[in-house]
């Protein structure tokens, strides 16, 4: 096996645990459960330094169009990007996908291993809510979102939850739940 490839394998397999021992097995997202069990989560793993991540984006976004194989995807980036440049690349990606008419059909998520939410110190654990081990762009189908969201009584209490979830297990806890995920 190339380097590349393992490295890719590294990097997914390190999502697809992240995934399922923090995000499901914490219920931090109430909807992810199904999609990942039935295999219906697309990974591309791709170098945001290269010129053509938009390129991956676009064409990310063309194979979920045309392929309903898949429920959603996750964009992983492989290199160190700062929060604040990979929120500008989150959000030129959002403006891209309604530059390509395709944000009634999908919607972005976005997460990064130093995520900050407005408002909170770096040090709250909230933050934990979105954050991952690698800056990552959630793509998801707009109509599951709205079925899933259907389904739930309260969406709006969910961050809530979350957050207060995360402060009773505490930073130690959650760090050492995140090493056993690290490879």
């Amino acid at each position: 096996m190339s380097r590349i490839s393992m490295d890719y394998f590294n990097v997914v397999k390190e999502t697809q645990d992240w995934i399922s021992e923090f995000v499901i097995k914490l219920n931090i997202c109430p909807f992810a459960s199904p999609s990942f069990i039935n295999g219906e989560i697309k990974y591309q793993v791709v170098d945001n330094t290269s010129d053509d991540f938009y390129q991956h984006f676009l064409r990310l976004i063309l194979d979920l169009n045309k392929d309903n194989l898949f429920s959603n995807a996750f964009l992983i980036l492989t290199e160190a990007i700062e929060f604040h440049e990979y929120l500008k690349l989150y959000h030129s990606s959002e403006s891209l996908l309604k530059e390509a008419g395709a944000d009634e059909q999908f919607q972005l998520a976005s997460f990064h291993p130093a995520y900050l939410y407005d408002g909170l110190s770096f040090e709250d654990v909230a933050n934990f809510r979105n954050r991952s081990p690698y800056p990552m762009i959630h793509i998801l189908r707009v109509d599951e979102v709205e079925n899933a969201i259907l389904q739930h009584k309260d969406t709006l209490q969910i961050p809530v939850i979350n957050s207060q979830k995360l402060r009773d297990l505490g930073e130690y806890e959650i760090k050492q739940l995140l090493n056993k995920i690290r490879r």
